[in-house]
């Protein structure tokens, strides 16, 4: 072990980490780079450089959590329209910050949703920017309502349940804010936790820890070593970790901290900066399976 341990501090750039502790994967490759699949449910955790945008596709509908940057909304266009998508069910922002969702907007004018979902706090944000103006001016002409939740907000979309577990409180940053929601389908659970950092991480503990185990974690704040403390990796037990970031970003993210934490507790790692689109397919019996647009790098 402390052999694999010293492996980790070789090449963080390099993704060296992921020649640990990674599944075999597969590129499944449709036009222009998309992973095609045929599944009645898989999650696309999207590769939009140094941003973040999952589109999740069930048995009964569709539901998309934030956007990526405007560079980016043609992509996530592209992918939707691909599935057949012509009206998301529910379209959520974690955040307004425009990594999140400055493609939000364009999106939304060309499918528009049922219920645009967005957290209390964020929602009081919308006039402190003019990005976040435009997104809640596109939710109020194209969405059939807007809802501002907190903590305990539920709603399925046929077998598929969410469960709003934070913001359970006011913070004073914006990340710590962000919407934390867990998806289950065929007991398979998901963890998206927008950008929180340690204080609603801590909240959460606190709070709402029975419900933070999940299996798949979508790794908050870019892997950010201001989040994903070890009691906090601990309380989810991710199997699979998915962390969204830009190749060579400015940020350094993933911080090596945060990959060493998530090895420790034996998640597989998929880092889109690394191995492109990442997409989960989940079938009736609760058996999941990852795809990627990118072969694995060599260790």
């Amino acid at each position: 072990m402390a052999a694999a341990i010293a492996f980790l501090f070789i090449n963080e750039k390099l993704g060296m980490i992921e020649g640990l502790r990674l599944a075999n994967l597969y590129a499944y490759l449709g036009l222009n780079g998309e992973i095609v699949s045929d599944s009645d449910f898989c999650v696309w955790f999207l590769d939009v450089g140094q941003g973040e945008c999952s589109v999740i596709k069930t048995p009964d509908g569709a539901v998309l959590i934030d956007s990526g940057e405007y560079e980016y909304a043609e992509e996530v266009i592209s992918l939707l329209k691909r599935l057949g998508v012509t009206k998301l069910d529910y379209c959520i922002v974690s955040h307004s910050h425009t990594d999140h969702s400055g493609g939000m907007p364009e999106i939304l004018r060309s499918f528009g949703a049922d219920i645009f979902l967005c957290s209390k706090a964020d929602r009081e944000y919308a006039d402190q920017s003019e990005t976040t103006k435009e997104i809640y001016k596109a939710a109020e002409k194209y969405c059939g309502s807007i809802i501002a939740v907190e903590r305990g907000y539920h709603f399925d979309l046929g077998e598929t349940e969410f469960t709003v577990l934070s913001p359970g409180c006011d913070y004073e940053e914006l990340n710590d804010s962000s919407l934390v929601i867990r998806m289950t389908y065929s007991n398979v659970s998901f963890l998206f936790t927008g950008d929180v950092e340690s204080s609603a991480e801590e909240e959460m503990l606190t709070n709402c820890r029975t419900l933070l185990s999940s299996d798949i974690l979508k790794v908050h704040h870019h892997g950010s070593q201001t989040s994903s403390s070890e009691s906090f990796i601990a309380a989810v037990k991710p199997k699979v970790a998915v962390i969204s970031c830009g190749k060579d970003n400015e940020y350094g993210h993933p911080h090596l901290v945060v990959l060493k934490t998530l090895f420790e507790y034996g998640a597989e790692i998929y880092r889109t900066d690394l191995q492109g689109t990442v997409m989960i397919e989940v079938d009736t019996d609760g058996v999941y399976s990852v795809r990627t647009n990118k072969a694995k790098s060599a260790a």
